[in-house]
């Protein structure tokens, strides 16, 4: 659900298919090794090229679901 508001128009999410239900495994994704809660988003490009390369859109509401999430990246510092 998270996805469904980005624009990725570099495709950077590719591996984050519902079918895929392993989301421990997707890009950006960082799970608790003991109970795979996830605990971490990284959503940066480490080296955006062009401005397609960006994220863009809304932050969706399905957010507060992941009740054990320590980190959300947006954007390199």
């Amino acid at each position: 659900m998270f996805k469904q508001d980005l624009i990725d128009d570099a495709n950077r999410l590719a591996s984050w298919i519902h079918l895929n239900e392993a989301c421990c495994g997707w890009v950006g994704v960082v799970c608790d090794n003991l109970t795979a809660h996830v605990v971490e988003l990284h959503l940066h490009n480490p080296q955006p090229v062009l401005d397609a390369d960006k994220l863009r859109g809304n932050i969706n509401l399905s957010l507060p679901n992941l009740k054990h999430l320590a980190l959300f990246e947006l954007k390199k510092q």
